[in-house]
């Protein structure tokens, strides 16, 4: 859904699109995005774990999209993703992160108590904590936007040599 959008509206963009290798084989998925197969890039992989050679080798990019993935894993593991989604945004590019909040309504707590009863070291953060853990890694917290799902949309930049926010 995310990539159909981003190329109706921005007919001249290409797109990486990361995920799991049983995602991207998905026949349906290639056929709705059919229309664009020239503008997109297809990498499977975990983005959770380190990142293959040939993401890395085809940015920086000027938008990296986390969606749903910072809730799945634990404090040190959400920093290490952000610091390599950070290091593949371009200078003067941004950085989006979809997800839910635990201080951003109900469905974010929610969403907390679900990881909590239903992973590992799964759990929801609060605005304030992604931010530290951005900062720590070279990012910017900009804009936020709380959306109908209940989940939010963060923007972040590299610092740029700015002061970290704390």
């Amino acid at each position: 859904a995310y990539i159909r959008e981003l190329l109706l509206r921005h007919t001249g963009w290409t797109v990486t699109c990361c995920d799991l290798p049983e995602v991207l084989d998905r026949p349906q998925l290639r056929e709705v995005l059919a229309l664009w197969r020239g503008q997109i890039s297809w990498i499977g992989c975990n983005l959770l774990e380190p990142w293959p050679p040939s993401l890395a080798a085809s940015g920086p990019y000027d938008l990296v999209l986390l969606s749903n993935l910072i809730h799945c894993q634990g404090r040190e593991e959400t920093t290490a993703l952000l610091g390599r989604a950070a290091a593949a945004t371009a200078p003067g590019g941004q950085m989006l992160i979809h997800d839910f909040f635990s201080d951003q309504g109900p469905h974010g707590a929610l969403y907390d108590l679900h990881m909590m009863l239903n992973t590992y070291n799964g759990r929801t953060y609060t605005l304030r904590e992604l931010k530290k853990m951005a900062n720590g890694v070279g990012l910017v917290m900009g804009s936020r936007w709380r959306l109908a799902s209940g989940s939010t949309l963060v923007e972040m930049r590299p610092a740029s040599g700015q002061a970290r926010e704390e």
